[in-house]
C-alpha cells in the first residue's frame, strides 16, 4: 500500500511499525502529517536532520490498512 504512493518510499518491516521517506517535493510533510494523524493514525517523528523526512506508521490490526488507505487518498501530490 505504502509503495504504490509515488511520494512515499517505505523501509521493509517484519513488525508493525513502517519507517518510510516522504518526498517533500510531492507532498509536505506538514501535510502528510496532518492529514493521516486526523485518520488516528500514529505516527513518530525523528529530530535528526538525516531523518527529517521520515516518519514511522503503527499498524497493529489488519483494519488499520483500512484506514491508512482512506487517509492516503485524500493526499494530494505536488501541492
Amino acid at each position: 500500500l505504502l509503495a504504490r504512493q509515488p511520494f512515499l518510499a517505505p523501509i521493509p518491516s517484519q513488525g508493525n511499525f513502517i519507517l518510510t521517506q516522504v518526498d517533500e517535493e510531492e507532498v509536505k510533510m506538514e501535510q502528510f502529517r496532518t492529514t493521516i494523524e486526523s485518520y488516528g493514525v500514529m505516527l513518530r517523528y525523528f529530530n535528526r536532520p538525516y531523518l527529517s523526512n521520515f516518519v514511522r506508521l503503527t499498524i497493529g490490526r489488519a483494519e488499520h490498512t483500512d484506514v491508512i488507505a482512506r487517509a492516503l487518498a485524500t493526499l494530494t501530490p505536488g501541492l
